[in-house]
């Protein structure tokens, strides 16, 4: 008897018997889901009294289209089996690393939303691995409280003419909250890092709340209009050299349009450089060719269309060096 306790518990057996009974509880989910299901490892949970589930071999298929999942888990009680109720209350999906737009082409089959028609454009390639995590209630309905844990990894995605790869994040999404967390990527060859990114639900809007941090971040001429397209920086910029902190907050409703854009940055400039646009000046009578500032830290807060700036820091504007204070 307890031999066979332990060998249940450690090694499990494997059957096909209970693939209807996963495959049931997918159906749940939407009736033209269907699993593809080799085998099921059963186990016994001693400690939860239950029975644990794996599917081994998996794919997951939607009318015709499918993709290769690393298993499917569930737990059926000991109390329901002594009753003969084969009662399934959870269930956790997951994916092997596949591609992005294979899912999203997956996806779009069973909802058909024109923004995932944007995002399976937009992206051109990378990876993701999830976790899909659902309960279901005593009629066998899901119940809101899902959870989709994963994480990205080589995205490329173009946006507004701008080349964005090396994407990598982890996320964490449920009905009211998205989470990303660790983000990295290249933007125009340049690194960016975003260590926070949440969104939460509110009505018909989703608030972002992040943080995004730059090190060693250089810019020169031909680069700073990819970023910003502004006619005095095109004219007179040269190139720049700092680190930055900023938090931001924004909205985005159902149309994906931006508002209520919040940013409160802090950067230290090691170095800028921009041409002398003084006309003569006799108020610098040795004014440089070009003007030179280093050393610069700047407080920099943006909020309803307003920008307030403070800074102090070195400025060669003649022969010799000066300290400047501006707000």
């Amino acid at each position: 008897m307890s031999t066979g306790i332990i060998y249940l518990s450690t090694v499990g057996i494997k059957t096909e018997k209970l693939n209807d009974l996963i495959i049931s509880k997918i159906n749940k989910i939407d009736s033209n889901f269907d699993l593809k299901i080799n085998q099921i490892n059963v186990k016994l949970n001693p400690f939860s009294l239950a029975i644990d589930l794996k599917t081994l071999g998996t794919d997951l298929i939607y009318k015709n289209k499918s993709i290769k999942l690393e298993s499917v888990k569930s737990q059926i009680s000991i109390k329901s089996l002594i009753n003969n109720y084969f009662a399934l209350s959870e269930i956790t999906i997951s994916t092997k690393s596949i591609p992005i737009k294979n899912l999203i082409s997956l996806i779009r089959v069973i909802k058909n939303d024109s923004r995932l028609l944007l995002a399976e454009q937009v992206i051109e390639n990378g990876f993701i691995i999830a976790d899909l995590e659902l309960e279901f209630d005593k009629n066998g309905k899901i119940k809101k409280n899902f959870k989709i844990d994963g994480l990205v990894n080589d995205a490329q995605l173009i946006i507004s003419k701008k080349k964005i790869s090396k994407l990598n994040f982890i996320f964490q999404i449920t009905d009211k909250e998205l989470y990303f967390d660790d983000i990295k990527l290249i933007i125009n060859n340049k690194i960016l890092s975003i260590p926070e990114l949440k969104a939460q639900k509110e009505k018909n809007e989703f608030l972002f709340v992040g943080i995004v941090n730059n090190k060693n971040l250089n810019l020169k001429k031909n680069e700073i209009k990819e970023f910003i397209n502004n006619d005095f920086l095109n004219d007179y910029f040269n190139y720049i050299t700092f680190n930055s902190k900023s938090n931001f907050t924004f909205k985005i409703d159902r149309k994906f349009k931006i508002k209520n854009l919040n940013i409160k940055s802090d950067f230290n400039v090691e170095k800028l450089e921009i041409d002398n646009f003084f006309e003569n000046n006799h108020f610098f009578p040795k004014i440089r060719k070009t003007i030179k500032f280093e050393k610069q830290k700047i407080n920099l807060n943006y909020t309803k269309n307003k920008i307030d700036i403070i800074g102090s820091g070195d400025i060669f504007i003649q022969n010799n060096l000066d300290a400047i204070n501006y707000k």
